[in-house]
């Protein structure tokens, strides 16, 4: 296995195939059977479902990745470190079906924005410049999600609670990447994405006494 694994390690889809019957794997296979839902341990294992009931594994070891372990470099930029040397750590015997489920939903939310976006530059209508860096940063803005839950102090699996959040995260992240703009004249979205800079510098606001003044009380 190590041997194989190794080899493999930069091709997400042999990695995950290597895994694929891990009792974890097939642990939250069952999860989500009892969901009423398909997970993919493989790619495309379950192509005859609606797209809409089908859980890949790979897509959501990112969603868990950024909100979940609050790596959101990591799962825009080395994904296929989920099924290598990241795969303990995504996969733990703790995860549950509900966390990816969860963190998946939240994606979506934000990836409905972003395809909006998109939308709105090839049909040339106007839009807001400042929401640009969500074309390369979704998994951000899902990291930041999670972080304004836990100062709200709102569960993170109550979907119908943390979707009304991604309007302020997104807003948060927008206002930090426009101060990077200003500074670097060279300034690119996907560069600054892929490290870890955006992270730690919202992580500060986040744990501020300020950030809770302005935005924990709101559900007071």
């Amino acid at each position: 296995m190590a041997i194989a694994e190794s080899t493999n390690s930069q091709t997400p889809i042999k990695s995950r195939d290597l895994r694929s019957n891990d009792d974890i794997q097939k642990k939250l296979e069952a999860a989500f059977e009892g969901m009423g839902m398909f997970y993919e341990r493989k790619l495309n294992q379950h192509s005859d479902q609606l797209k809409s009931l089908r859980i890949d594994a790979l897509s959501a070891g990112q969603a868990h990745l950024a909100y979940g372990l609050e790596l959101p470099e990591v799962a825009k930029k080395d994904r296929g470190r989920i099924f290598s040397d990241l795969y303990d750590q995504v996969f733990t015997d703790e995860l549950l079906a509900d966390e990816l489920l969860n963190a998946l939903k939240v994606l979506n939310v934000i990836e409905c924005e972003k395809k909006i976006l998109q939308v709105s530059i090839r049909s040339q209508t106007s839009f807001d410049k400042s929401k640009l860096y969500l074309i390369d940063g979704a998994y951000h803005v899902l990291f930041a999600v999670g972080q304004i839950c836990d100062c709200r102090v709102i569960d993170r699996l109550e979907f119908n609670g943390v979707k009304g959040i991604v309007p302020d995260a997104i807003r948060y992240v927008s206002e930090l990447v426009e101060i990077e703009q200003q500074k670097d004249p060279t300034f690119s979205f996907n560069r600054f994405l892929k490290t870890r800079r955006l992270k730690l510098k919202l992580h500060p606001i986040f744990n501020s006494q300020s950030m809770i003044s302005i935005t924990c009380n709101k559900n007071v």
